[in-house]
């Protein structure tokens, strides 16, 4: 739930929020540095345009990179109506401005002075997720925001949180919290004596920072790694867990307001094939049936009270799963702000008026020829893969920047490597033929374009 008033939004957002969350103090877990990855995360910013007020078409979304002209053309006419606003215009910059969230660029920016002259309404900061800077970004600028404290949401938001509101719920979740290298040692390999299982990052974000570990010398090695930042002053913090066989990921997304009052907007399930991620759905009557019975609406009700009780409003997305046993684990995870899932709800939204359904999903790809945003959507065009009002189907592009960032930052390497992207799509149909039809049109597309698919 947005608030849909007079007063203009001011939409931003950093997607790796969790890194400023945790603090430089914690101890990381092994993991391979990626800095193409990393740019791509940055880039995902362009997806809050599904945040802004289609109708009045004055919100302003203030992303990283400048969003590309042809992008944003295409989504003002299908009726995405925004105005886009850049931190970022030259490419040479960049390294300024590296390690620092929207928040602190925004602080240190006269962007929102500008933008302040250039337009008298009442202005209202929305952001993706509430950062350290947040508030004094408002108080500088003189935006209306309504938002709880960091120190809150910095709580809600740990994994640790989550699995102590479990506990208080008394649902299933055995979990320990290690403090220490040593600790690790000890606990896990009481986990290993019956079966394998998790480290998570108490920030850790979807797909980073979570480790299986299935071995002694796995164990080992992760435990001198940690032990190498302990003797450097780092601090150890981690939630281990056993490894649960699961047969369905979903999520839940609501919206707590000042009040107290929860409003639950929607479940997505999460599909997965081959051991990677396929694509978010609208959760089927099957799932939402189970659900019902199982009682789990009821516990999300439970969990809302307690992050409010605990000094949080605003926008949460729960992560669940339900078990191969049938058991269900409804709160796997907290996320306390807006969120993919949440994203998914308001492309829904926007298709809802054509009876037509979607499921969000993403390629990555790799390719080292120049690539125009404006032609993939000229291509596409012609191929009738891209979506239009009117049409009973196809492709809707939703980035443009995660997908070309690369290139534009390692321009004169182009033709000598390959560089990653990230391409952010809906896609639209009537029927499962028809998404399955799409999917396999859309992949010959990409390959035909000379994209390698990871």
């Amino acid at each position: 739930m947005d608030k849909q008033d007079k007063a203009m939004k001011i939409i931003s957002g950093t997607f790796d929020c969790e890194e400023y969350w945790r603090g430089e103090d914690l101890a990381k877990l092994p993991f391979v540095k990626d800095n193409q990855a990393k740019s791509v995360v940055t880039a995902m910013d362009e997806l809050l345009f599904v945040f802004a007020d289609r109708v009045r078409g004055q919100d302003i979304v203030i992303t990283y990179y400048q969003m590309d002209k042809e992008h944003v053309g295409y989504l003002n006419d299908i009726g995405f109506c925004f105005r886009p606003r850049g931190m970022m215009h030259r490419m040479e910059a960049l390294e300024s401005k590296e390690g620092k969230n929207i928040s602190r660029l925004l602080l240190e920016s006269p962007l929102l002075f500008d933008i302040k002259r250039e337009n008298s309404a009442e202005m209202e900061y929305c952001p993706f997720a509430i950062e350290d800077n947040t508030w004094a970004v408002c108080e500088k600028f003189g935006l209306d925001f309504h938002g709880p404290d960091f120190h809150v949401v910095r709580k809600v938001n740990s994994k640790a949180y989550s699995a102590y509101i479990n506990q208080e719920l008394n649902l299933f979740h055995d979990f320990s919290i290690v403090r220490s290298s040593k600790e690790l040692q000890a606990k896990g390999g009481e986990y290993l004596e019956t079966s394998a299982f998790l480290i998570k990052d108490i920030y850790g974000v979807s797909g980073k920072g979570n480790l299986l570990v299935s071995s002694p010398k796995i164990l080992g090695n992760i435990v001198r790694y940690l032990s190498q930042q302990e003797r450097k002053g780092k601090r150890v913090e981690f939630i281990v867990e056993p490894f649960l066989e699961k047969e369905q990921d979903f999520s839940c997304q609501f919206y707590i307001d000042l009040h107290g009052n929860t409003e639950i907007l929607s479940v997505q399930e999460i599909r997965n094939k081959n051991f990677a991620y396929e694509g978010t759905y609208a959760a089927k009557e099957k799932l939402l049936e189970l659900l019902e019975q199982k009682g789990y609406f009821e516990i999300i009700r439970k969990t809302a009270k307690k992050l409010y009780d605990d000094g949080y409003f605003g926008h949460v997305c729960i992560d669940s799963m339900v078990l191969r046993n049938g058991k269900i684990i409804p709160v796997v995870e907290i996320n306390a702000r807006r969120s993919m899932s949440l994203m998914k709800y308001r492309v829904d939204q926007y298709l809802a008026r054509y009876r037509l359904n979607c499921s969000f999903t993403y390629y990555s790809l790799s390719f080292h020829h120049n690539v125009e945003f404006g032609k993939i959507l000229e291509k596409m065009q012609k191929s009738e893969l891209l979506y239009k009002p009117g049409k009973e189907g196809g492709i809707l592009p939703l980035s443009a920047n995660s997908l070309m960032i690369n290139q534009k930052i390692q321009q004169k390497e182009m033709g000598e490597k390959y560089v990653k992207g990230r391409f952010y799509v809906a896609v639209v149909y009537q029927n499962d033929k028809q998404h399955k039809e799409l999917k396999k049109e859309f992949t010959e597309f990409l390959k035909k374009n000379l994209f390698c698919i990871i």
